[in-house]
């Protein structure tokens, strides 16, 4: 999912999708405001998200900007993902959210195909690893392609908290 001008337009292609298709997804964001209501509305067919904070620099008339706002949105919209039966890729670095989302599946006692955690390949290895030492399914994701150099470049222009988290993540374990 791109910037907010996108998003109805991928909501709209991603509906076309699965009326044909079984295996299609979409990625939602946390921090957008009106991802609740998307994901409510999602979810009356069978759905399948990636849940990601969001990275986008975007104003604040449709986004949450304050970090613990966002984390509480992620939780709250995982939760709905996950009672309304939707396959939910959990895209996160955060300590927090990880360990939130867990106790979320303890509580609704989910089994590991109906969910997996989803991580950047060379962010925070070390939490990628206590993941699937857990016994936790994890996606990796990785950039790839002729224009993965400029994809990674934009990210880091769009978020430069991104940028710095990757150049940590680089030089430390943590």
């Amino acid at each position: 999912m791109e910037d907010s001008p996108v998003t109805d337009v991928t909501i709209k292609m991603y509906d076309e999708m699965r009326k044909e298709f079984d295996n299609v997804g979409l990625v939602v964001q946390a921090y957008l405001r009106r991802t609740e209501k998307d994901v409510l509305k999602l979810t009356e067919e069978k759905a399948n998200f990636r849940l990601c904070k969001g990275i986008y620099v975007e104003p604040e008339a449709i986004a949450f900007k304050g970090r613990q706002e966002i984390r509480d949105n992620f939780m709250k919209v995982l939760r709905i993902m996950l009672e309304r039966g939707a396959y939910t890729g959990i895209a996160t670095h955060d300590d927090y959210l990880t360990a939130e989302s867990e106790k979320l599946i303890k509580e609704l006692n989910l089994t590991n195909d109906k969910f997996e955690f989803q991580m950047l390949l060379g962010v925070r290895e070390w939490l990628r690893n206590e993941l699937v030492n857990k016994g936790y399914k994890l996606r990796v994701y990785v950039p790839f392609g002729s224009r993965w150099y400029q994809y990674s470049i934009r990210r880091f222009q769009e978020n430069p908290n991104f940028a710095g988290t990757v150049v940590k993540a680089l030089f430390t374990r943590k």
